[in-house]
């Protein structure tokens, strides 16, 4: 029996006690007044008829109570039981209401991180491709002037220096190939990091996605969990329905943690993916700088020493090439004066020191060459920068061996 039912009936008895008890004092005070009305009338006999009536009615009409109360006890117990069951299926509805607000409300959270995540990484690649394109343009530019100046140089030369001239293109040939291949290497490596992004973000995605589909299969299972158990205990206890509410919040709690979990994870991994695109995006443009600094630009002086080194150097090769290539001359006439006796191999010696003045001779027309470009790099002040790692040359070694493109670190690696 309910709470509300057992108030009811004991509702019920109460009345019937107080009832019991009015009667009785009823009962009670009829015969004094009906001696007094012997007093004065006398002849009035039927008035014990009444008397006894009077005394069979109240147990009657108390059985008939009792009944009542009980009937009208049963009926406030069903009506109990009915409202019970409203109160119960109306805080089920709206409990579910409240749920399918919340997950709602998170998927719209989710979809905008999403759309934020894409929006960031559309603009991080578009300032990537545009530091590339900036520095393939600096690059292509460099090597166009690189060339030109090459080409002015060669024009300058002698006719009788073919040799010469072909061993220098050659040397330009093989450089500008291993540019192109390093630059080569350079798109390559660019193209693999750029593909080891995109597989990233994807495996990224596609954990997400494997992740949110975990994410709504345990809240489908645990809606049908609640729901099961909402129908089969909705005519408990107020104190089980309280243990069920407390149980849903803190699994609601816990899913609210893991969640924030999730996206603390995420956030921590784009910081670190945009940190190091930062510091990569950083170190090309270091690098880029290096390749057209001009390290003593702000100092005239230096410079005009190296170039007063140079045109001497230039001077002093200038008049050994044409020593050599006089003396060749010489060895040439003096072999066509021989009388071809090769008995004692003097022909064969005069051949061999004329094919070694001719190489010598060739040597110092590159070395020309090379004095050339310096001095030409001397005008636009980028002399003394190493061909290699674009780092300063040291002024001791610029100074002490004219002509030098290379570092004594880089020079040690040749």
């Amino acid at each position: 029996m309910s709470p509300t039912a057992k108030k009811a009936a004991k509702k019920a008895t109460k009345k019937v006690a107080t009832k019991k008890a009015v009667a009785k004092k009823s009962h009670a005070k009829k015969p004094i007044g009906k001696k007094t009305t012997k007093k004065r009338v006398v002849a009035k006999k039927p008035a014990p008829k009444k008397k006894t009536a009077a005394k069979s009615a109240p147990k009657k009409s108390a059985s008939q109570i009792k009944a009542a109360a009980a009937k009208k006890a049963q009926q406030l117990k069903v009506v109990a039981e009915k409202k019970k069951r409203l109160a119960a299926q109306v805080a089920a509805k709206k409990a579910k209401e409240a749920k399918a607000a919340k997950l709602l409300k998170v998927k719209k959270a989710k979809e905008a991180q999403a759309a934020r995540l894409l929006k960031a990484k559309k603009l991080r690649e578009a300032q990537l491709l545009k530091a590339k394109k900036l520095r393939e343009a600096k690059e292509l530019q460099a090597k166009r002037a690189k060339e030109a100046q090459l080409a002015k140089a060669k024009k300058a030369r002698e006719a009788a220096a073919q040799v010469a001239a072909k061993r220098v293109a050659d040397r330009l040939k093989a450089q500008a190939i291993a540019k192109a291949k390093k630059d080569r290497e350079i798109a390559a490596k660019a193209a693999a990091k750029k593909k080891i992004q995109e597989a990233k973000a994807k495996a990224q995605a596609a954990i997400k996605a494997k992740r949110e589909r975990e994410v709504k299969a345990r809240i489908a299972a645990r809606e049908a969990e609640v729901r099961r158990k909402a129908k089969e205990k909705a005519m408990a206890e107020a104190k089980k329905l309280r243990d069920q509410e407390a149980k849903r919040k803190a699994i609601e709690t816990e899913k609210l943690r893991k969640q924030r979990e999730i996206e603390r994870l995420n956030k921590v991994e784009a910081d670190r993916v945009a940190r190091r695109e930062a510091e990569e995006l950083k170190r090309l443009e270091a690098l880029d700088r290096k390749k057209n600094s001009k390290p003593y630009a702000g100092d005239s002086a230096f410079l005009e020493e190296v170039r007063q080194l140079l045109v001497a150097e230039r001077q002093v090769t200038a008049a050994q090439v044409a020593d050599s290539d006089a003396k060749a001359e010489e060895m040439l006439v003096d072999r066509e004066r021989l009388e071809y006796d090769d008995e004692d191999g003097s022909s064969v010696a005069s051949d061999i020191e004329r094919d070694q003045a001719k190489e010598y001779a060739s040597q110092l027309r590159l070395k020309i060459d090379e004095i050339d470009v310096a001095l030409s790099r001397i005008a636009d002040s980028s002399y003394g920068r190493c061909d290699e790692c674009y780092e300063s040359i040291g002024r001791d070694r610029l100074r002490f061996q004219v002509p030098v493109f290379l570092c004594l670190k880089c020079r040690a690696n040749v």
